[in-house]
């Protein structure tokens, strides 16, 4: 049951996101190398796996999986990680704003998607940044499908040439695995020129 409800909501999640037509962010170059290199302290080499695209790179956990099987699967654009052995997983969706793309009309279509319907909201808290990236997040905490405790980070940015929507969803009894491995994505994820 639960794999079943993440699944919809990574797919609403990225359908929500999707009208807006996303992609990507900015290089933060040797500021991002920095904060790597002291995240990566915190893990052994044989714990982390890179994914490397030519537009963005980034560090997760070795024992967690890319959804490659997910009908959108984009491995340049939208991508899901799954928490290890959990149902906790991460989806970045990257794209390119133009003129008419608008940070609050993106955010505003995700909590209505997931504020309600996905998630029965106990508590909401705001976050202006993702890793390197400003924009806007919402945390949503709760009952997942009214039952299972667990929660939401949202986060949109669309500065810079590159935009980028994350959701970070999580049970709470996978908080242990989850949060230490969505801080490494975050702390890891970098745009490219």
């Amino acid at each position: 049951m639960r794999k079943f409800l993440s699944s919809s909501f990574c797919l609403l999640a990225g359908m929500a996101g999707t009208y807006a037509g996303i992609s990507g962010l900015e290089t933060l170059g040797s500021a991002n190398q920095l904060a790597l290199s002291v995240l990566q302290e915190d893990w052994s080499p044989n714990e982390i796996k890179k994914l490397d695209r030519p537009g963005f790179s980034l560090t997760y956990p070795a024992d967690w999986t890319v959804a490659t099987q997910q009908e959108d699967f984009d491995a340049d654009r939208l991508f899901t990680i799954e928490v290890a052995n959990a149902d906790s997983y991460i989806t970045i969706k990257i794209f390119v704003p133009d003129a008419d793309t608008d940070a609050d009309d993106i955010m505003f279509s995700i909590l209505t998607t997931l504020d309600g319907p996905m998630i029965e909201t106990y508590s909401r808290d705001s976050f202006e940044q993702w890793g390197n990236f400003k924009g806007q997040g919402r945390h949503l905490k709760g009952k997942i499908a009214g039952f299972l405790p667990g929660g939401a980070r949202i986060f949109v940015s669309t500065d810079g040439p590159k935009g980028i929507l994350v959701t970070e969803l999580y049970y709470s009894d996978d908080l242990d695995k989850a949060m230490p491995g969505f801080d490494l994505i975050r702390k890891s994820f970098v745009f490219k020129q």
